[in-house]
């Protein structure tokens, strides 16, 4: 027997199956925030709760699609899970986004050494040296130096010459992801201060009577220690005192200089000499015999080169000027007038010593062939 057989029509729906992504703001610098973003697509959950991984490793919960950290120093890939609800039953199906991976570049840190913080100019410059401690390729790495909070765009070496004192500060750069080091006080800065120790005497050059006593002082400038003072003789070369002042006997023509000596930096300088020049007796000789035999050929004054600034002038007996000089006299006038011998005979002389305290000289000399 045959029987009819009908069926019912049912109707399924199905549900579109729940997406999740996570997106960044990009790579970042070691220490700064990390930011991810989650968006979903056929999604049904109330007060969804979104679930951040970092490599696997579940990091942090939140109610909100948006994440930040500065806590994860290093390169790796990031997940994020959020439950969905419109699975069959209203069963809770959570959807995982996939892997998104944020580089994280390393900030470098520098460190500054050199010999001494202190040093002295007459040494030549010093080298302040900047190394690179974190695991960064050289080449990727940009330096800037910093003088007295200015950069100096000349200086883009791990080494610095320094001559001059100042505040130094290096900054280095990883520039795959622009990456600045921070600053470390006393790690990245250094205060270096270059001694430029000067001293001077303070009078000028001296024309003295034998045995005049006189005072001489030094100045220094740019002292940091107790200053050490050493005057030198450059004719005996002895030391002939050792204080800022000097109380000095003019026994004979010299220089002095005067060494000093910085006891806290070991720094020295030496000043420019000053001439003591003494004042011998002047000896008038009255004749000479300028007749080429080698002996009294010229008028020899003695003691006369030691007045720097005298002036001699000799006349005929009409009073015509046959011979003049002005400055260091020694034995310059041999019996001629423009190069032609002068006659036998007496003849008369000026010296102006121009020296305070001297008289003028005046007398006569007798020409013998």
């Amino acid at each position: 027997i045959c029987e009819s057989v009908s069926s019912a029509l049912v109707s399924v729906s199905v549900s579109a199956k729940g997406q999740v992504s996570i997106s960044s703001e990009g790579d970042v610098c070691e220490g700064n925030e990390i930011k991810l973003t989650a968006s979903g697509s056929n999604i049904v959950t109330v007060n969804p709760i979104y679930s951040w991984y970092y490599s696997g490793f579940l990091i942090a919960t939140t109610t909100s699609p948006e994440f930040s950290t500065s806590s994860v120093p290093v390169t790796g890939d990031w997940e994020v899970e959020v439950a969905n609800n419109a699975g069959c039953g209203g069963t809770s199906n959570p959807v995982r986004s996939v892997p998104t991976n944020v580089e994280v570049y390393l900030a470098p840190q520098p460190s500054l050494s050199i010999a001494s913080d202190t040093f002295c100019l007459s040494d030549g410059p010093k080298v302040l040296v900047a190394q690179q401690n974190q695991n960064i390729d050289p080449s990727n790495i940009r330096i800037e130096w910093y003088v007295d909070g200015e950069l100096n765009p000349d200086f883009t070496d791990d080494i610095l010459q320094i001559s001059e004192s100042g505040s130094f500060e290096v900054v280095m750069i990883n520039t795959l992801g622009g990456c600045p080091s921070v600053t470390r006080e006393g790690l990245t800065t250094r205060d270096v201060y270059v001694q430029d120790l000067r001293v001077s005497i303070d009078q000028d050059d001296m024309d003295l009577d034998e045995n005049e006593e006189v005072f001489l002082t030094a100045s220094v400038e740019d002292v940091i220690g107790t200053i050490k003072y050493d005057w030198l003789s450059a004719k005996s070369g002895a030391s002939v005192g050792n204080s800022a002042e000097l109380d000095y006997f003019a026994e004979s023509s010299d220089t002095l200089s005067v060494l000093v000596i910085d006891e806290e930096t070991g720094c020295n300088a030496v000043s420019s000499v000053i001439s003591i020049n003494v004042l011998e007796p002047v000896n008038i000789p009255t004749a000479f015999s300028p007749n080429g035999d080698g002996n009294n050929d010229t008028w020899n004054i003695e003691g006369l080169e030691t007045y720097r600034n005298a002036s001699v002038r000799i006349y005929n007996r009409w009073g015509n000027l046959v011979f003049s000089k002005t400055g260091v006299y020694y034995r310059d006038w041999d019996g001629t007038n423009n190069g032609k011998e002068l006659l036998n005979g007496t003849y008369y002389y000026v010296i102006q010593l121009n020296q305070a305290g001297k008289d003028d000289l005046t007398g006569d000399v007798t020409i013998i062939r």
